[in-house]
């Protein structure tokens, strides 16, 4: 059960390691609460990855979901740094 939250958004859970097969699509999803309207970055490091073909981050109302084509090399780390 989730409460609603009227400000800046959070994310309901930590997010578990996710593996996939070099090649494949890995799409996680992620769920928060907050009033919006969101925006979101994907950082690695403290480098913002900008949306792609390749890599994306798609909102909808109550969670987002990280798309990654084509998984090339194994142990490669990411974060949504920042959501506001």
């Amino acid at each position: 059960m989730s409460a609603f939250v009227a400000g800046a958004p959070q994310m309901e859970s930590e997010q578990r390691e996710h593996s996939v097969e070099k090649g494949e699509t890995l799409k996680v999803k992620i769920p928060f609460v907050g009033t919006g309207p969101f925006s979101f970055k994907l950082k690695k490091g403290n480098r913002e990855i900008p949306d792609s073909d390749r890599v994306k981050l798609i909102p909808f109302e109550d969670y987002v979901i990280l798309q990654i084509k084509g998984i090339s090399a194994a142990g490669t780390s990411l974060s949504i740094c920042e959501c506001s």
